[in-house]
């Protein structure tokens, strides 16, 4: 089963610009000044929504680039997790990497082994 997310992340990136403009569902969410485990003080933020395809997560990046203040982005992360039986094979066609690269993001592909397998 595949799962895809877009990352957002920036030293002073404040996630709530992006409130009642992004409709995706947020899975997490730094803010600057939140504290670490270990009682530090972070001084970047992150945000990390649920898309359900490429073609989904090019439409979020155009609309948050679309933004009048969009904050200070620095990296954009296309993430695919990826949950394989036997074997892990990820192939995209040219028009999905096109468009991944079209969003000017990152891809990270993370795999990892069915839990239920013996």
């Amino acid at each position: 089963m595949m799962h895809f997310s877009v990352r957002l992340f920036g030293s002073e990136f404040e996630p709530k610009v992006l409130d009642g403009f992004v409709t995706e569902e947020l899975l997490s969410i730094v803010s600057p000044g939140m504290k670490a485990r270990n009682g530090k003080q972070l001084d970047y933020g992150v945000c990390v929504f649920r898309v359900e395809s490429i073609s989904h997560a090019a439409r979020l990046i155009r609309k948050i680039n679309k933004l009048p203040s969009r904050g200070e982005i620095e990296s954009i992360v296309l993430e695919l997790n990826y949950e394989y039986e036997a074997q892990c094979n990820i192939e995209f066609d040219p028009g999905e990497i096109a468009l991944i690269h079209s969003m000017g993001a990152s891809l990270a592909i993370s795999c990892y082994r069915d839990s239920l397998e013996a």
